[in-house]
């Protein structure tokens, strides 16, 4: 496994990130998404470091370079809220096939209680067996697979995992765009730290 591409946020406003960097969102207002250093993901004496909060239910989409060609890999980023107040209707973590819609995406969602819900080929799962503490940091690594039929994906958390794998019958693709959401019910009360792209599914 390969890493493809890497991301720490800057002070770079959703604006910029989306005129000059090749992200795009589904709001560039600061009020839906604003670069911090209140919450930062780093090691204990590092330099500063932003964060991007984001308001509920808007996302955030990677530059499509970064998954460019892949059918299969894992998407991680690093995640905390000081709000554990959760929706169980929005993507955390989204990736969606270059098909879309009903059937081309492998996702992740929360319970209400924080709890990480497993979707594969936009079917339902597994849900952990035990809700994530997302008080403190927490580095959420979905893996996923395209590249066969059946579709697979399972998560690791902290290096942990939390849902083993799961399969679903769907047709080869590969992976269009990949997008993340806040679940805080919550005004930007969601922060996303580093995100990672690597090039294959399996550890």
């Amino acid at each position: 496994m390969a890493y493809k591409w890497s991301w720490s946020f800057g002070s770079e406003s959703a604006a910029l990130l989306q005129s000059d960097m090749g992200w795009a969102f589904d709001n560039t207002s600061s009020n839906a998404f604003e670069p911090r250093t209140t919450e930062q993901y780093k090691p204990n004496g590092g330099p500063t470091k932003y964060s991007m909060a984001c308001d509920v239910d808007e996302w955030m989409q990677i530059p499509s370079a970064a998954t460019a060609g892949m059918s299969q890999g894992v998407i991680s980023v690093a995640v905390k809220t000081l709000i554990p107040t959760f929706s169980s209707s929005y993507e955390m973590i989204e990736v969606i096939g270059t098909v879309g819609g009903t059937g081309g995406n492998i996702e992740l969602f929360l319970t209400t209680s924080g709890a990480i819900r497993l979707y594969v080929g936009g079917a339902f799962k597994a849900t952990a067996a035990v809700a994530t503490d997302f008080t403190s940091w927490r580095f959420i690594s979905l893996h996923f697979d395209m590249s066969a039929d059946p579709w697979k994906g399972r998560v690791v958390v902290d290096g942990v995992e939390v849902i083993s794998e799961f399969t679903d019958t769907t047709a080869v693709d590969t992976v269009a765009q990949v997008r993340f959401r806040s679940l805080v019910i919550s005004d930007r009360a969601w922060y996303n730290g580093q995100i990672i792209v690597q090039d294959a599914y399996a550890d």
